[in-house]
């Protein structure tokens, strides 16, 4: 299986490796490959999570607005949008958004007034609650005070 670490970022390994050089996964894996010259990257994983047709068009709605942030001033530089089901039933929708810039993503992740694609102003509560994992409640924010995964379905 080949390394997902490109040969211009490997340095000498301290750790054992965990896989024969002849494993295998049971699945197929991409790797993305950056020119040299790119040294980080910043991923934001920002995505929906619902379940039953009924909720489909408003969690489509809500990526639409996380997508349409990516275009606002510092955003990242390339996205990607993925679905999966998953273990327990529930749809996800997934953005991924990669920074080739740490600071671009700061101001991104944290500034200025958002535009009319969230219809928020930045001085607004845009906090929502959220089942994690575990069932615990938890407040979300998105980045620019916007709503991303402002529910968690469970009927």
């Amino acid at each position: 299986m080949e390394s997902a670490i490109d040969r211009h970022l490997r340095c000498p390994r301290t750790l054992s490796r965990r896989a024969s050089d002849d494993y295998r996964p049971p699945f197929p894996i991409v790797v993305a490959r950056a020119r040299e010259d790119v040294t980080q990257v910043v991923m934001a994983y920002l995505g929906v999570q619902y379940r039953g047709e009924e909720h489909r068009a408003h969690a489509l709605e809500t990526l639409r607005r996380i997508v349409g942030h990516f275009g606002l001033d510092d955003g990242p530089g390339h996205h990607d949008a993925t679905h999966h089901t998953d273990a327990q039933g529930r749809e996800n929708l997934v953005a991924v958004g990669y920074w080739r810039d740490p600071e671009r993503y700061r101001r991104w992740a944290g500034g200025g007034t958002p535009t009319s694609a969230c219809g928020r102003t930045s001085g607004s509560s845009a906090r929502s609650s959220c089942r994690g994992s575990t069932g615990s409640r938890r407040s979300t924010r998105s980045p620019r005070g916007c709503p991303v995964s402002a529910r968690s379905w469970t009927g």
